[in-house]
């Protein structure tokens, strides 16, 4: 702020969750300050929306007030919702299995509604968190939701085993997704079955999917 006629003479700020409001921190004379920080008077809920209000006195006794006409959201909480595993499943729903060394997974269901999603990666692994199945790759997302716009596929490469080696082998797909607000989030799958050779029936036996 500044005044061409008789010149600035000082400064106040507040901050409140409307304009002009001081609920979360009363008016502060700053000087001539150009910049200006401080804590508030009380935590933030999440999904907060807050104004900053400063009222300008020139030297001759005038005042003007300026706050922000957009409101600042504060996002203090991290990305969230599952990840599942697109497949075959048998009369057990809490086994998905694969018929095929492609492991495809859903993550549409991931998501932050107060700033919304800017980056998401994903990996399967034998172990929830790991990425010794299929590397870690970029999820896209979608442009207008700022969520993973669909679901994303891997071919399991050669090099992790055979056919009969990974063969009914449990393994798990992790999504590690981050905010506009910088916080991140690791969201794992249950466990899915590679089933990449015929199942033995009878007794006892597995159901084929």
């Amino acid at each position: 702020a500044f005044d061409p006629e008789s010149g600035l003479s000082h400064a106040m700020w507040a901050i409140g969750t409307e304009p002009g409001g001081t609920q979360l921190r009363s008016f502060t004379n700053v000087g001539r300050s150009s910049a200006v920080y401080g804590a508030l008077s009380r935590p933030l809920p999440p999904s907060s929306a807050i104004y900053v209000t400063v009222v300008a006195v020139n030297r001759a006794g005038g005042s003007s007030t300026f706050y922000n006409r957009v409101p600042i959201n504060v996002d203090r909480t991290p990305p969230v919702g599952a990840v599942t595993h697109v497949g075959a499943s048998n009369d057990d729903s809490s086994i998905v299995a694969f018929p095929s060394r492609i492991i495809e997974a859903d993550l549409s269901a991931i998501t932050d509604l107060e700033s919304g999603l800017v980056a998401c990666r994903w990996a399967v692994g034998f172990e929830p968190g790991m990425a010794d199945v299929l590397p870690w790759a970029t999820a896209p997302l979608d442009a207008s939701s700022h969520r993973p716009s669909s679901t994303v596929s891997g071919v399991v490469p050669a090099s992790v085993g055979t056919d009969a080696q990974l063969n009914m082998k449990s393994v798990y797909t992790t999504a590690r997704c981050e905010n506009g607000a910088g916080l991140s989030a690791e969201l794992i799958s249950t466990s899915a079955v590679l089933l990449l050779q015929p199942l033995r029936k009878g007794p006892g036996a597995m159901v084929e999917v």
